[in-house]
């Protein structure tokens, strides 16, 4: 047998180059080539012709399901293999749903792609049709859905209070199937451990990296960081038996491996088992953080435009910035407006919002000529706006300045934005902003 050629499509360097070792390390196999994205997946496989591709989902440029589509259309011969950090019944359908030929977790990558290549290689056409036969006949009638309904039929409910699937109550299953099959994000907890079920629609709003972890867990384990508001909600509709209701909600989640700022609006409704009694609750949910930040952001850059559009002179421009940028402390815990000399040798502190005069971090002027261009001698890296950046991150405020002022959080701002101020016909930046951002939110395009 020839050895078995392989493409390795993934935007981690580090995990092509633990691939590539683990591939090479068996006698029949090589590695014909790698792929940072999906684009150059699709140009590598057309230049190589591998008879493997390991595609990972998430790329720049263009994900692996549009890439295996593609390629799968164009180049039927090539065998791909998803490879992803979801779980693996996600991962099946992911597989199925762009005809890819299997998929391995990267959890189980060792163990999972040998098996993978034997069934692809020796035997495809028996295995499909064992494994077929396997969940049709471990597979209850009654659960539906999409990927939850397959995570839920597979998942092991013997390790829970809730018991073998087959068993459940039928109180239990008509709201489980109600759960899966609904479109709206929800999720619901049953039993003396308030055991954790939800919907597609839930994981893909809400859970982030808990999901498919969450699943079959105790809700106050899943929901840690925020059970001291939600716990006392719940508790009191399952010795009520009457519904809740809140409305954009701020719950500081750790779904994305930090606190988050985040806003729900949703209710909390008693769940009855077979004997009447409440045996559990449900929660029906809308998350509004986009809604609730944006509306925040857009109020201080409407406001800004506003008064600046009344102002005249330099006095009056710097009061209306100081005014407006220091009445959103949430996204701007502290700023700083910097106007640089005529000569371009220094930038003057103009005015600042959030922290106190004299701070360390909010010196009275920044040197910018060649012989003070030390760190000691600029707080803050200013000078590199003039050659030309359009704006400067700068990280571990904490360790820059020991401390910094948290606005109107619990909690300091680790990071700061540098953005320089221009205007048409200058060639050069008149000034800088320095402004802190909201320790719980993400930089992305919407904080521009």
């Amino acid at each position: 047998m020839s050895a078995v050629q392989f493409l390795i499509a993934d935007d981690h360097e580090l995990f092509r180059r633990t691939a590539r070792s683990f591939i090479e390390s068996h006698p029949n196999w090589q590695v014909c080539g790698e792929a940072g994205d999906g684009i150059e997946a699709i140009e590598q496989a057309k230049r190589l012709r591998p008879q493997v591709i390991l595609m990972d989902i998430n790329m720049p440029r263009m994900d692996g399901l549009e890439a295996t589509r593609i390629i799968r259309r164009e180049l039927p011969d090539c065998n791909v293999i998803i490879v992803t950090q979801n779980h693996e019944t996600i991962a099946r359908q992911q597989a199925a749903a762009v005809d890819a030929k299997g998929s391995v977790t990267k959890s189980e990558f060792t163990q999972g792609l040998p098996a993978t290549i034997k069934r692809l290689f020796e035997s495809p056409v028996a295995e499909t049709v064992e494994g077929a036969r396997t969940e049709t006949s471990l597979t209850p009638g009654w659960v539906r859905g999409g990927a939850l309904g397959q995570l839920v039929r597979e998942f092991d409910w013997t390790k829970t209070p809730l018991g073998a699937i087959e068993e459940w109550p039928q109180s239990l299953k008509t709201v489980v199937r109600t759960l899966l099959t609904s479109r709206f994000a929800m999720w619901m907890s049953w039993g003396p451990e308030l055991t954790f079920l939800y919907n597609d629609d839930y994981a893909r709003m809400t859970l982030g990296k808990k999901h498919p972890w969450a699943l079959g867990k105790p809700s106050q384990v899943v929901w840690k960081e925020i059970w001291d508001d939600i716990g006392p909600r719940i508790h009191r509709v399952l010795e009520t038996g009457e519904a809740t209701w809140d409305e954009a909600l701020l719950l500081f989640l750790e779904r994305s491996g930090y606190r988050e700022e985040t806003y729900h609006t949703f209710s909390y409704s008693p769940l009855s088992g077979d004997d009447g009694t409440v045996a559990g609750h449900l929660c029906v949910v809308t998350e509004e953080t986009d809604r609730v930040i944006g509306e925040r952001r857009l109020k201080t850059l409407r406001s800004l435009a506003g008064e600046l559009s009344k102002t005249i002179t330099e006095e009056e421009v710097v009061s209306c910035i100081a005014r407006c940028l220091g009445e959103n402390q949430r996204d701007l815990p502290f700023t700083l407006l910097y106007l640089f000399t005529e000569d371009g040798n220094e930038a003057r502190l103009a005015c600042q919002t959030g922290i106190a005069e004299h701070h360390p971090a909010a010196p009275e002027s920044i040197p910018l000529s060649e012989k003070n261009l030390s760190e000691k001698n600029q707080p803050w890296p200013v000078s590199e706006l003039l050659n030309g950046k359009d704006s400067i991150i700068v990280e571990n405020l904490m360790e820059r300045f020991e401390s910094v002022p948290s606005g109107s959080w619990d909690k300091s701002p680790w990071r700061a934005l540098l953005v320089p101020i221009t205007s048409q016909g200058q060639d050069k930046p008149a000034g800088v902003i320095v402004a802190a951002l909201n320790p719980f939110s993400p930089l992305d395009v919407r904080y521009a």
